[in-house]
């Protein structure tokens, strides 16, 4: 699965917008090669708190991707 696909079924879930930080989520991960929930999975630890977005977020996204793989 790709992290657009990741995103985009997160923000249908939670009710999160395109706007702002999962747009910003999205060019970091494209700037860091990260295109993969499995890419994204194996460097979760060394990558989100670089991420922008909030604690609630990060939470949310660190459930879904060990549930998902």
């Amino acid at each position: 699965m790709t992290v657009e696909q990741f995103f985009a079924r997160l923000k249908k879930k939670h009710h999160w917008t395109d706007q702002g930080k999962t747009t910003a989520v999205l060019a970091d991960l494209r700037r860091k090669e990260i295109n993969t929930v499995e890419v994204l999975k194996e460097l979760w630890d060394d990558v989100k708190s670089e991420l922008p977005l909030s604690e609630g977020m990060k939470k949310i996204m660190e459930e879904e991707i060990r549930a998902i793989i």
